[in-house]
């Protein structure tokens, strides 16, 4: 794994759900997200947990065969770039240690918090992601930016 290619200045952070609704076609944000992923012309970033949510939930479909090549095409994606990988470092798990603590009353996933780390070392506000409820509460900044929360949606665009 190597850490993030030069990107442009269209990059924005991805969470798993939109992930989810491109490659598991049972999904009902499936059609919305193959038509924003298809129009969109953004540089995704992600974190190896958020794609561990996305592998582990997509593979829970009962076609083994289907689940299988999703998971491959998933993995061609991060493999040829389509989607960035950021290479989470031992202060940004330290980071994401203080966020859990901030957070305590609150059931947010680690995943979640890879990507407000990676949102912090990158200085990126804007998130695609179908879990509005939780990127308006997780905050950035020390806790006083919010994220600009982009739903997979063509007609957002």
């Amino acid at each position: 794994m190597h850490q993030l290619k030069s990107f442009k200045n269209n990059r924005v952070l991805l969470d798993a759900g939109p992930i989810i609704g491109l490659y598991n076609d049972q999904d009902v944000w499936h059609e919305r997200c193959k038509a924003f992923f298809a129009e969109s012309k953004f540089d995704y970033i992600t974190t190896l947990p958020v794609i561990t949510e996305c592998i582990f939930k997509i593979q829970k479909d009962k076609n083994l065969s289907k689940s299988v090549s999703a998971v491959v095409s998933l993995l061609h994606a991060l493999c040829t770039e389509v989607f960035g990988l950021y290479q989470l470092s031992l202060e940004d798990l330290e980071f994401i240690k203080q966020l859990r603590q901030t957070y305590k009353d609150q059931k947010l996933d680690f995943a979640d918090f890879t990507l407000v780390a990676t949102a912090e070392t990158l200085n990126l506000r804007r998130i695609v992601t179908i879990d509005c409820r939780d990127f308006e509460l997780l905050k950035m900044g020390s806790g006083k930016k919010h994220f600009h929360i982009i739903e997979p949606d063509v007609k957002l665009l």
